[in-house]
């Protein structure tokens, strides 16, 4: 299969998995959009799209600086905002099973597919939002053009787009940030901009919809289309988005806990006070923290955390989103600042950074895999210099040896 030029498959796979992990229950559901939009006009809802777009390219290219913040309010917050998804998108992954099929506990059948996904590694994320968010967008569309939604008028409002993306990009910029390095400099660019398009598409006519609910239900999507008899499509929509998002958002509760298992049994807080009086506590600790980190037992923490939260779906999907995801915003928006100062600083210390991370959107990459670094460029001119100087130097100083090679 020949290669495709400038990664197009590589940033396509990435901007799916961003676009997978904002587009969760509450996105799809419009229970988010009702949330915190309410009557806003849908175009300057589709701002939002840009509001996400642009800390997707901060989270990718400090992912590739490696300028991630990580101090104890960062890790907090993360873990919050993790918690609060995934409990989220379990209560909701019940619900929208239950609208769709009438049968109750199927929800616990997608937890256990969401744990053996995100236990397979960040590849086979990848490819199952790279499966599922197209067949999302075709399954909206039809909803959409079938209500005839109209373009509704509405305010005028900048904040309420900026604080609806920190809610989603908390989750989204952590769980691609880690795809930066992997990423040359014009790939970003694509996948920033493929999210921008895709996301303001679907903003907009989401907004529509939840406009046409007129009964203001816990889900307005699927009401909307219960009214037109596309139901079942409208719940397949749900269900796909739901556990697009519950896998990204499982991925970083693991990655969370099991980093604070491993500082908890390494502080010294710990060990001068409750070590000293319980050398056995520590002991315990300590092996818990290390069955948590080791690669090999990745599935189990996995399926630990799912056990833990699952109970906590039982309060319901519309209460969870209700109580705390404007707090999840808060801290996302928190996060991108902290996560720009962090970059600046970065590459005002080191200025080698700005070509890596900013300079040159071409095909090659500084250093990097499929790309000449500068010393080897310079390297080939001189000798290249030295042979028309020379013609005899260009295959090993013997003029009989052919044309010389360049």
């Amino acid at each position: 299969m020949p290669r495709i030029k400038f990664g197009v498959w590589r940033a396509a796979k990435v901007c799916f998995l961003y676009i997978g992990t904002v587009i969760g229950a509450g996105f799809a559901s419009g229970r988010e959009i009702a949330l915190f939009f309410g009557d806003t006009a849908p175009w300057n809802v589709a701002l939002a799209a840009l509001f996400m777009a642009v800390p997707q390219a901060l989270f990718l290219t400090a992912g590739k600086a490696g300028a991630l913040p990580n101090g104890f309010a960062v890790r907090t917050g993360v873990l919050i905002a993790a918690l609060s998804s995934v409990a989220a998108m379990l209560a909701g992954c019940e619900l929208a099973l239950y609208e769709l099929c009438g049968i109750a506990g199927l929800g616990a059948a997608a937890a256990v597919a969401a744990g053996v996904t995100v236990a397979g590694g960040t590849e086979k994320m990848k490819l199952v939002s790279a499966v599922l968010i197209p067949l999302l967008l075709v399954l909206l569309l039809a909803v959409y053009l079938k209500s005839g939604a109209p373009t509704h008028g509405g305010s005028l409002s900048l904040l309420k787009p900026a604080h609806y993306a920190g809610l989603d990009v908390l989750m989204g910029g952590m769980i691609i940030s880690r795809e930066g390095k992997n990423l040359r400099g014009r790939e970003i660019v694509s996948t920033c901009l493929m999210s921008a398009v895709f996301l303001a598409a679907v903003l907009f006519m989401l907004q529509n919809i939840v406009l046409s609910d007129e009964m203001h239900s816990s889900m307005p999507v699927i009401a909307v289309a219960d009214q037109v008899g596309l139901k079942t499509a409208a719940g397949v929509l749900v269900v796909i988005a739901v556990f697009t998002t519950l896998v990204s958002a499982l991925d970083i509760l693991t990655e969370s806990v099991r980093d604070a298992f491993v500082r908890l049994a390494v502080s010294p807080s710990l060990s001068e006070a409750e070590g000293a009086r319980s050398p056995a506590l520590r002991a315990r600790i300590g092996r818990f923290a290390e069955a948590f980190s080791s690669p090999s037992r990745r599935t189990a923490a996995v399926f630990v955390c799912l056990a833990a939260l699952y109970p906590v779906s039982f309060l319901g999907f519309e209460t969870i989103v209700d109580a705390l995801y404007p707090f999840v915003g808060l801290c996302g928006v928190a996060m991108t600042v902290l996560t720009a100062l962090s970059l600046a600083k970065k590459l005002i210390k080191k200025p080698r950074l700005r070509g890596a991370c900013f300079g040159r959107f071409t095909g090659d990459r500084r250093g990097g895999r499929g790309g000449r670094s500068p010393g080897r460029r310079t390297h080939r001119r001189d000798r290249e210099e030295s042979v028309q100087k020379d013609p005899r130097r260009g295959n090993g100083g013997c003029p009989h040896r052919g044309r010389p090679a360049l």
